[in-house]
């Protein structure tokens, strides 16, 4: 795989501001750019700028992913091994996570454009490899639209391997993609929707504070975590079965 060019959105020591005026739901303003707390530049605005800054920064401090997102790319690699197992193939990846798709949940969230940013990582991990779930399906025909949380949801169906833990699992990821697919930068913002998800999600929506972000962006990486881990389960239970 090819190694992705670094710039310092991998740092420590970066700050992203983003700024929108009268308000998030009718911008007038947006005020969209990057300050470095080492002092190595006052401001810069583009990923080049970002990009030739890392190049000869003699102040990098690389960014430590955080724990939540070490949990969740644990139960990525092992979600991948399973499927390995049940494909009768040597490594199969499923659900794919790249270099900077990691980095770029640890990145602090400190924004309504950070949070619908990092969003938008998470519907590309549920992307799933289509091609690998309609294989394991058997009795069930796969609707050529379904994607890869349907494809998922009719997999645990089909192998009794759909309860309780595993539907609040794909209500989750539904949400989620309801979410990105509401927000900018993917899709044109619907304001009141989104703020009814999100509040079905348990988060603190409108907020008060930069903190509530962050705070926010911990809740939804530890559920999405937890349904990563309830689906684990269940295709490990799946692959006993078939095993056996």
């Amino acid at each position: 795989m090819e190694v992705p060019e670094l710039d310092c959105r991998y740092c420590e020591n970066l700050d992203h501001v983003y700024e929108e005026f009268p308000s998030p739901e009718e911008p007038v303003v947006v005020r969209n750019y990057y300050l470095c707390r080492a002092g190595v530049f006052e401001a810069a605005f583009t990923a080049d700028e970002l990009r030739r800054y890392y190049a000869r920064c003699p102040a990098r401090a690389v960014l430590t992913r955080s724990r939540l997102v070490d949990e969740l790319l644990s139960e990525v690699d092992t979600i991948n091994v399973v499927f390995s197992q049940l494909l009768g193939e040597r490594r199969v990846a499923v659900i794919r996570v790249d270099h900077h798709l990691a980095a770029g949940l640890a990145t602090p969230c400190t924004s309504q454009f950070d949070f619908f940013t990092k969003i938008a990582l998470l519907y590309n991990i549920l992307d799933f490899d289509r091609e690998s779930l309609r294989r394991l399906l058997k009795a069930t025909k796969p609707d050529p639209q379904w994607k890869g949380v349907t494809l998922l949801k009719h997999l645990l169906a089909e192998y009794g391997q759909y309860n309780q833990p595993e539907r609040e699992a794909i209500a989750f990821f539904e949400r989620v993609i309801a979410v990105r697919d509401k927000t900018y930068p993917a899709h044109r913002y619907a304001p009141e929707e989104v703020a009814r998800i999100l509040r079905e999600i348990g988060l603190r929506y409108p907020v008060s504070s930069t903190r509530d972000w962050q705070e926010n962006w911990d809740a939804v990486l530890r559920r999405f975590t937890e349904s990563l881990r309830s689906v684990r389960k269940a295709l490990t239970s799946l692959a006993k079965a078939t095993a056996g």
